[in-house]
């Protein structure tokens, strides 16, 4: 089985991990809890524990189509309202479509007038839903990881 010589969190399993290996939760002994953590300390991490972390995120339909038919591979959409829709990205996803959304927020005037304002309309309403849903803090947080990725560090 493949192991990883890191330090991280892993989301699916609810369990820090360090040089590889799981590590105890900071549970008191008293509490008796049955973590991942504390059942497997000392246990290699699965590979698969590294599964990019997903956000849940409420957007309006025009914008993210466009968007993702030039940034995004996969099927992210969750689910479908009749407001808009929910789609699973991940932290360099969300902010990379942030960016998109205010690039186009005041860009749209190069599609020209008919294409564009809805276009620009809709990416106006994309980010100010990103910005209703993470703070300030988290969105840099993101931003953060879209650049390690675009310089190919992660």
């Amino acid at each position: 089985m493949d192991t990883v010589e890191l330090f991280g969190y892993d989301y699916k399993r609810q369990a820090w991990y360090d040089g590889g290996v799981y590590v105890r939760c900071g549970h008191p002994d008293s509490m008796g809890c049955e973590c991942y953590g504390r059942l497997n300390e000392g246990k290699s991490v699965i590979v698969e524990a590294l599964e990019p972390w997903l956000y849940s995120v409420k957007l309006p339909r025009a914008f993210f189509a466009d968007h993702a038919s030039r940034c995004i591979t996969r099927d992210v959409v969750t689910r479908s309202t009749s407001k808009g829709i929910i789609v699973d990205l991940e932290a360099r996803e969300v902010a990379n479509l942030l960016n998109d959304a205010d690039h186009w927020s005041t860009e749209w005037r190069e599609l020209g007038q008919a294409e564009g304002f809805g276009l620009g309309s809709s990416a106006r309403a994309t980010a100010a839903a990103i910005r209703r849903q993470f703070d300030a803090e988290t969105r840099e947080e993101f931003r953060q990881e879209w650049h390690k990725f675009e310089k190919g560090l992660n």
